[in-house]
C-alpha cells in the first residue's frame, strides 16, 4: 500500500561539508559522485 504525502515532494536544500584534503572511503567518494551526478542533471 502506497500512501502519499504532499509535504514529501516539496524540495528541500541539502549541503553536505567534507574535508578537500583528506582521504575519504570508497563509499564517500561514490556518494558524492552519485550527489553531484544528480545536481548536474538536475540543471537542464
Amino acid at each position: 500500500v502506497a500512501v502519499r504525502v504532499p509535504q514529501l515532494g516539496m524540495p528541500r536544500e541539502l549541503r553536505l561539508v567534507y574535508r578537500k584534503a583528506g582521504e575519504l572511503s570508497h563509499a564517500a567518494e561514490a556518494f558524492l559522485r552519485a550527489a553531484q551526478a544528480h545536481v548536474d542533471g538536475s540543471k537542464t
